[in-house]
């Protein structure tokens, strides 16, 4: 999801498959969010369910991030987020404890894509 300071709504939501086995086992699938999607920059905060990353100790630790499907940059999460789960109880979504993920005092989440389009997938779960 995404949002700027002057959000009066909703954030924009994007959903992702998270494989449960394989190469990629719980790293979150490609996430495109189109060129001009958001005309400024804003904070990109990822939320995952903590029971689709393996095990209740696990967390995600890295993001990678690219204009282009190659994910040229690794972006570090912090933990000051991602410490803390979210138990989500709604009509949206699964009603089960999410954890926030973003680089939060670093800017490597805070994305213009006026001009071209945001790549997100998974990078690290330890």
């Amino acid at each position: 999801m995404y949002s700027t300071s002057g959000v009066t709504g909703l954030p924009q939501i994007y959903e992702a498959d998270i494989p449960q086995s394989g190469g990629r086992q719980y790293l979150f699938d490609e996430i495109e969010v189109p060129n001009g999607t958001v005309n400024e920059s804003a904070w990109y905060i990822v939320a995952i369910p903590q029971d689709a990353i393996g095990s209740e100790t696990n967390r995600m630790t890295q993001i990678e991030y690219g204009t282009t499907n190659s994910f040229g940059t690794t972006l570090n999460l912090s933990s000051d987020l991602y410490q803390y789960g979210v138990n989500y109880v709604g009509a949206v979504f699964e009603n089960v404890k999410y954890r926030l993920y973003s680089t939060w005092n670093d800017t490597g989440m805070q994305i213009n894509n006026t001009s071209s389009d945001v790549f997100l997938r998974g990078g690290t779960v330890e």
